[in-house]
């Protein structure tokens, strides 16, 4: 079965240095970030720690936000915002139709 999207909910950085150079060129894999800025790692994955941050692994990554914490997120309407991107995302990458 083919890999055809990754989606990471306040997904970090690179921090072993053994496996940076993997990513030195953007790969064209295609991701969905979400990331929760009252998460207390949101600064730190964010600023890449010294690295550069996830979604600069990867060409044109969609990347979301919402004001809640290291969760998926709860609080409508954002949370209905992301999730039908997310699902239209993941229909227009592997094919078919919603329900």
């Amino acid at each position: 079965m083919p890999w055809r999207l990754s989606v990471f909910f306040n997904g970090m950085h690179i921090r072993d240095q053994d496996y940076m150079h993997l990513f030195e060129t953007p790969s064209p894999h295609p991701t969905v970030h979400i990331f929760g800025k009252a998460d207390e790692f949101y600064d730190y994955g964010r600023d890449g720690f010294g690295y550069k941050p996830q979604e600069e692994y990867y060409e044109d990554p969609l990347i979301f936000t919402h004001e809640e914490g290291h969760n998926f997120p709860t609080q409508p309407p954002r949370s209905r915002q992301i999730y039908s991107r997310v699902a239209s995302e993941v229909w227009r990458r592997c094919g078919g139709r919603p329900p």
